[in-house]
C-alpha cells in the first residue's frame, strides 16, 4: 500500500490565525487552508 504523507501546522499570534488562499484557476473556485506540504509519490 503506497501511503500520502502529509503535514500542516497553525500559526496562531495576537488570536490571528494564518491561513493560505487557493484558487482554482480553471474554475476560479477558492478556499482557505493551513499551510502545509505533501509527499508526492514518485512512480519508476
Amino acid at each position: 500500500m503506497n501511503r500520502i504523507t502529509r503535514h500542516q501546522g497553525a500559526v496562531i499570534l495576537n488570536d490571528q490565525i494564518l491561513l493560505i488562499k487557493h484558487r482554482h484557476y480553471n474554475d476560479g473556485r477558492e478556499y482557505w487552508l493551513l499551510p502545509g506540504e505533501g509527499q508526492e509519490l514518485l512512480l519508476l
